[in-house]
């Protein structure tokens, strides 16, 4: 498994832990996910993109 699998999958796995213990928190954080990531003024493409440059720039992905 490379890294970004392996951290996507530790990712997938935090979410699903936080979904069972807190199912109405998780439920809100997703629909407020969704309804930011919609095309607007700005793509969902052009989104993805900033958020992909901040994780960058903050050194989140390590």
């Amino acid at each position: 498994m490379s890294d970004a699998q392996e951290k996507i999958s530790m990712l997938q796995q935090g979410q699903k832990v936080l979904k069972e213990k807190l199912p109405g928190v998780m439920n809100s954080f997703m629909g407020v996910s969704q309804s930011v990531m919609q095309d607007g003024k700005l793509s969902k493409r052009e989104k993805q993109l900033i958020a992909i440059a901040v994780t960058v720039a903050i050194h989140c992905e390590t």
